[in-house]
């Protein structure tokens, strides 16, 4: 796939074969990369230390910062999104958003890659609706950490609940792996398609995002997105 106008039919294609049912898109600054989440890419033998000292002091330190106190759901939803590893992988609804942050970091060819959540969510639970975390009858911390409780699918295809204003902005939804060593790709190949964004597409597919009014400040409300924002801009 070598133009934009190529890249762009590719994915309106997409869409309209999914009707009203949303897709989950995905950016990847490096077209090599896989889809698996943080927790995946730590250190074997140190993962369920580093896993438990994260989500403990994550929601211990942050005091007044966190909505909850304890370790919920919500927790989780913010630690990635700023930035520690989970067993979450970020997603979005949207493939503006999902192409920023492809674009945002890599330089050579990069990829969006497109998720249906039905289809997965069909093979791993199987129910063909994407999960809301309320199903859970346990927390992140009971299933994962303390393994008070067994969470079976191996993946599962969620949305949370908007109340963060980056999952917000974002339109975020994730993925939630049991299996954080097997990457989505290979577990479950025919429910993703990964699009190529060339080099050569780059400039092209930038005005497409000023045109469509995504940026920095657009994703990250806040006085650092903003001031991001004018960096690029005006230097």
């Amino acid at each position: 796939m070598g133009s934009w106008g190529d890249i762009y039919e590719k994915v309106t294609g997409i869409l309209r074969r999914a009707g009203r049912d949303p897709r989950f898109f995905r950016g990847h600054a490096d077209v090599n990369w896989k889809l698996i989440p943080g927790v995946g890419r730590l250190p074997h033998n140190r993962r369920k230390y580093l896993e438990n000292v994260f989500i403990f002091d994550f929601v211990t330190r942050a005091g007044a910062l966190l909505q909850d106190r304890v370790p919920s759901w919500r927790s989780v939803f913010a630690m990635q999104h700023h930035g520690l590893p989970t067993r979450l992988l970020d997603w979005t609804e949207s493939f503006g958003v999902a192409l920023f942050f492809a674009l945002r970091e890599g330089r050579g060819d990069t990829a969006v890659w497109v998720l249906n959540p039905f289809d997965l969510n069909e093979r791993t639970r199987p129910l063909r609706a994407i999960a809301d975390v309320n199903e859970f009858a346990d927390t992140y911390y009971d299933y994962f950490i303390a393994e008070k409780a067994d969470f079976v699918p191996p993946i599962v295809a969620l949305s949370p609940p908007a109340d963060h204003p980056r999952i917000l902005h974002q339109r975020g939804c994730f993925t939630l792996h049991k299996n954080v060593d097997e990457p989505l790709d290979e577990l479950y190949p025919e429910t993703v398609e990964k699009i190529v964004i060339p080099s050569s597409a780059r400039t092209e597919a930038q005005l497409f995002l000023r045109s469509a009014g995504i940026s920095e400040f657009s994703l990250f409300p806040d006085l650092d997105g903003l001031a991001r924002e004018l960096r690029q801009n005006f230097m």
